[in-house]
């Protein structure tokens, strides 16, 4: 098995866009862009011939595939790791060095959004002066960064469902809407690089979650149909994404400080094919519901088993 990176303004070929490309409209585009959780910031084109798609020994294997998915593909940010807190701590830090009273309530107005639109949506309230916008959106990066590199820990059954996946011989892969220097610290920090066959991040793609672009180009990368696959996700977004692109998909929604008890996880039932509290919740049952054919943009229907637990008695 090997590990594939994809090297900015790197092609994948026919129907695969290259790394790199336009970079949106009010963004901030030198060098690798900063990007916002959960949302995509792409760079601007490179120069020169598209060339590279880097490849690197793994050394985990995988056993031959069983029943069930082919492919196995993990969100990052509140799936894998708990880090939405470290990037509420950023923003309310970076933000009130400049005047922006931030709280974490305040935070989830921005969830989604570009970082771009986020240093946007901040300057258009509080105006600031002495640091411009793209600065303050290199600085959002760079503590979150150095925070995911101190400190982030694996979620509460994110093990355990990467050994499940990898043991009925699902190729895995990491596919995040984090930009790729926030995707690496993680990686380095966890000791993740060997389990993961392809790591992707949404800065490579013409579009963020919910475009399906991401999950797409990793099902290419990893050689599989999109049928294939299962998606693990926390937010309604990526369990967009990866209906659209016609892939199974197991949620494991996050409860937002400052949102309602129910709203992200009635959010993610809408569409996801299992809804689990936990990914140690991942077993046999689950996995059997993530086989057979899917429509892309077709809603779980009769598909749909919510498997959390019932209350305690």
């Amino acid at each position: 098995m090997v590990v594939v990176v994809v090297v900015a303004g790197a092609g994948l070929g026919p129907g695969v866009p290259p790394c790199g490309g336009a970079v949106r409209a009010g963004g901030y585009g030198r060098g690798r862009p900063p990007v916002h959780r959960n949302v995509t910031f792409r760079p601007p084109p490179v120069a020169g011939p598209l060339a590279t798609v880097v490849t690197m020994a793994a050394t985990e294997e995988r056993p031959a595939p069983g029943p069930g998915p082919a492919g196995a593909i993990f969100d990052m940010d509140g799936l894998l790791v708990d880090s939405e807190p470290l990037w509420h701590e950023v923003e309310i830090e970076v933000f009130g060095a400049v005047g922006v009273p931030l709280t974490v309530a305040r935070c989830l107005e921005t969830k989604g959004m570009f970082l771009g639109e986020v240093v946007d949506h901040w300057y258009a309230r509080y105006p600031w002066r002495g640091v411009s916008r793209p600065e303050v959106a290199a600085r959002v990066v760079a503590a979150m960064a150095a925070r995911l590199e101190a400190g982030v820990e694996l979620k509460d059954g994110a093990g355990h469902a990467l050994d499940f996946c990898a043991a009925r011989g699902a190729a895995l892969a990491l596919a995040s809407s984090s930009p790729l220097v926030l995707i690496e610290a993680v990686v380095r920090r966890l000791g993740l690089a060997h389990r993961f066959a392809v790591v992707r991040s949404a800065e490579q793609e013409a579009a963020g979650k919910p475009d399906p672009a991401i999950f797409l180009s990793t099902a290419r990368l990893l050689g599989l149909a999109p049928r294939a696959c299962v998606v693990f996700e926390d937010s309604p977004a990526g369990v967009a994404a990866a209906r659209a692109a016609g892939m199974a998909c197991v949620a494991v929604p996050e409860e937002e400080p400052g949102a309602t008890a129910t709203a992200p996880l009635a959010d993610a039932v809408g569409q996801a094919d299992v809804v689990l509290t936990s990914l140690r919740h991942l077993d046999e049952a689950v996995w059997a519901a993530c086989t057979g054919p899917r429509l892309p943009g077709a809603g779980a229907g009769a598909r749909l088993r919510d498997l959390r637990p019932g209350p305690a008695g």
